[in-house]
């Protein structure tokens, strides 16, 4: 599907039509291959589509760019991912399918062809808007993310001891995050190329477009190292809540060891049995033994208690 980026986007066929104004196109890889010469395509990139890459990475020729984007889910961020192709020329933009196993990437250029006003229907225009709406979905990955951790958070200060789950949790986020950021600094180095114009298929207004598609990737890139930052930061508050609950216990047995310390010194001594003990004989020795062994529990209580230990 070619159209000239007119007012009625009329359709056309660059077999038999030289292409003279700015004209956006959406068609399969089989067809690129069919168009290879007639675009002056080189086969490099033609192997870089047949590979499915994994990587967003953009060429810069003389006369036009060309290059391979990959779409994250954001319902799946794990899932096999859509490759899209782009050759971009200063009359023509092409949008390739490489894999699209949903449609999205199709119907986000029809999107983008109707959603542009017909006297902004120019290549940067279309690019920009073809871009927004294949990462719509991402527009509210950190407000969703924040709430995820912000619920981790919760449980954080809600219950002192180990919760089993919250590590399992916590580093999926992180892995997600990880692999958005990954994404996001590969998209980032995509609209930077773009916009370095090396090839000169911009004007100088058309690349104010294109930094506005650059920062707008910069700023979710931005906001996935924020939320980052907050995750790593939630694992340190919930290790300190860990190590505080720990200290807590073992400050318990270590004042029930100081306290009944002096009660085994005691036993110690009345067990060693020497022949000559006058307490062994003594009618209230053993009375006396428990009545001594009792205040030294009530005051080593008191004495702890005092300097606020326990």
């Amino acid at each position: 599907m070619f159209v000239k980026l007119d007012a009625e986007l009329t359709p056309i066929d660059p077999r038999t039509e030289k292409i003279t104004g700015p004209v956006a196109g959406y068609i399969r890889f089989k067809e690129l291959i069919e168009l290879q010469g007639l675009l002056g395509l080189d086969p490099l990139f033609i192997e870089q589509c047949s590979d499915f890459s994994q990587q967003n990475t953009l060429g810069v020729w003389e006369d036009y760019s060309f290059g391979v984007i990959n779409i994250v889910e954001m319902e799946n961020i794990f899932k096999d991912r859509d490759t899209i192709g782009l050759y971009i020329s200063k009359n023509l933009f092409l949008a390739i399918e490489i894999i699209d196993k949903d449609y999205s990437a199709q119907k986000a250029f029809e999107a983008a062809l109707q959603q542009t006003i017909v006297r902004e229907r120019n290549i940067p225009r279309i690019l920009n808007r073809f871009f927004k709406e294949l990462i719509k979905s991402h527009a509210g990955v950190y407000h969703r993310f924040r709430k995820r951790i912000s619920e981790l958070e919760m449980r954080v200060w809600e219950k002192i001891e180990e919760d089993s789950h919250f590590e399992t949790e916590l580093s999926n986020i992180n892995n997600e995050l990880l692999t958005l950021f990954s994404y996001y600094d590969q998209l980032e180095d995509f609209c930077q190329e773009l916009a370095e114009n090396e090839n000169e298929i911009f004007t100088e207004e058309e690349l104010t477009i294109i930094n506005l598609l650059s920062k707008r990737v910069e700023r979710y890139g931005a906001n996935i190292r924020i939320l980052r930052e907050y995750s790593n930061q939630l694992r340190e508050s919930y290790q300190a809540q860990l190590d505080l609950h720990l200290n807590k216990i073992m400050k318990i047995f270590t004042v029930v060891t100081t306290i009944f310390l002096p009660l085994t010194l005691v036993a110690g001594w009345y067990g060693m049995n020497f022949t000559h003990m006058p307490e062994l004989s003594w009618k209230y020795g053993y009375i006396t033994v428990i009545i001594l062994s009792i205040a030294i529990v009530v005051l080593g209580l008191c004495w702890f208690k005092k300097k606020k230990l326990i």
